[in-house]
C-alpha cells in the first residue's frame, strides 16, 4: 500500500502477454440493510449485497488461453483474460459506546461466497483450452476494533483520535493441495491523529502489521507519517514518510483481502497546494 499505489507488482507475471477483460455489461450489483439501534449505545446493521468480483490481488480471476507451440517448450498461452465472477455477500456490523473507558467498540463480520482464491493453475475442460490461476471459495471476514479520545497535553491542545482494529480473513472448505493463499490471514492496525496551533496543523501517524505466514509470507510491517500545515488562507503543505518493515523478498506475498499486500519501498513525499 504504497502512497502512490503502485500495482505493476500485481501484474508483473503477466508482461508479455496479451491482456482481456470481459467487463460484465449484464450482471446487476444490489443489496439491502438492515439497521437498528438499541438503546442509546448499541447501533447495528445486516447486510446483503450481490456484488460482481472487480478486486485486485487476491481476487484475480485470471484465465490463461489462446496456446501457441514453441518447439523444444510446449504449449505456452498468449493472453491473460481478466474475468469478474459474481458473489453474494452476507455481513453485520455495530458500534457500541462503552462508557467506562470512554470509548467506542466496533465490529464486523462478513460471508462472502464464491470469492476468487489464487490457485494452482490447472486446464478446465473444454475448448479451447484454459487455465485457470484460481478457485472459487467462501471466505469468512470479520473486524474487531475500537476508537478513543484522550487528553495529551503535551502533545496537543486538543484530544487526540486514537484507533486500533484486529482484521482477520478464513478460507472456508480449504484445499492445501492446491490453493496459494493462506487460510488464514491476520493484520493489526493502528492509527493517531492530532491538531495543532490552534487548527492550522494536522498530525497523522498510521501503522499496519501482518504476522509472519511462513513460505506464503507476512512478516511484514508499514507505518506512514504525516503533517498538512495550512500556513495561510489559501496555501497549504504536506509532508509525508513511509517505511517499510520487514522481509523484502517475502513483502509482496498474500497479505489479505482487508490490507493490500505491502509494497517494500520507503518513500518521502511533499506537496505545496493553493485553495481558493
Amino acid at each position: 500500500a504504497s502512497m502512490a499505489a503502485p500495482y505493476a507488482f500485481v501484474f508483473g507475471s503477466l508482461k508479455g502477454l496479451n491482456v482481456e477483460e470481459h467487463v460484465p455489461t449484464n450482471k446487476n450489483e444490489y443489496g439491502i440493510r438492515i439497521g437498528a439501534n438499541i438503546g442509546e449505545r448499541l447501533s447495528t446493521s445486516f447486510v446483503y449485497f450481490r456484488d460482481v468480483n472487480n478486486g485486485l490481488s487476491p481476487n484475480l480471476a485470471i484465465k490463461l488461453t489462446d496456446f501457441v507451440v514453441i518447439p523444444g517448450v510446449g504449449p505456452v498461452p498468449t493472453t491473460a483474460e481478466f474475468t469478474h465472477p459474481v458473489h453474494n455477500i452476507y455481513g453485520a456490523y455495530f458500534n457500541y459506546d462503552f462508557r467506562p473507558l470512554d470509548i467506542i467498540i466496533k465490529g464486523e463480520f462478513a460471508r462472502v461466497e464464491d470469492n476468487p482464491t489464487s490457485a494452482k493453475a490447472y486446464m478446465e475442460s473444454g475448448l479451447p483450452p484454459t487455465l485457470r490461476t484460481f478457485r472459487l471459495k467462501p471466505w469468512n471476514l470479520w473486524m474487531l476494533g475500537f476508537d478513543k479520545k484522550v487528553w495529551m497535553r503535551w502533545l496537543s491542545p486538543t484530544m487526540v483520535d486514537l484507533g486500533f482494529q484486529w482484521l482477520h480473513q478464513q478460507v472456508r472448505s480449504y484445499d492445501e493441495n492446491t490453493l496459494t493463499f493462506p487460510r488464514n490471514v491476520d493484520s493489526f492496525t493502528g492509527q493517531m491523529m492530532w491538531w495543532m496551533f490552534n487548527g492550522k496543523m494536522q498530525n497523522f501517524i498510521f501503522g499496519v502489521f501482518n504476522p509472519p505466514l511462513g513460505r506464503m509470507g507476512g512478516g511484514t510491517a508499514m507505518t506512514r507519517c504525516s503533517t498538512l500545515w495550512y500556513f495561510s488562507t489559501n496555501w497549504y503543505a504536506k509532508v509525508e514518510v513511509q517505511a517499510f518493515w520487514g522481509d523484502r523478498f517475502i513483502s509482496g506475498i498474500n497479505q489479505g483481502q482487508f490490507v493490500p499486500a505491502l509494497i517494500n519501498t520507503n518513500e518521502v513525499t511533499f506537496k505545496l497546494g493553493f485553495q481558493w
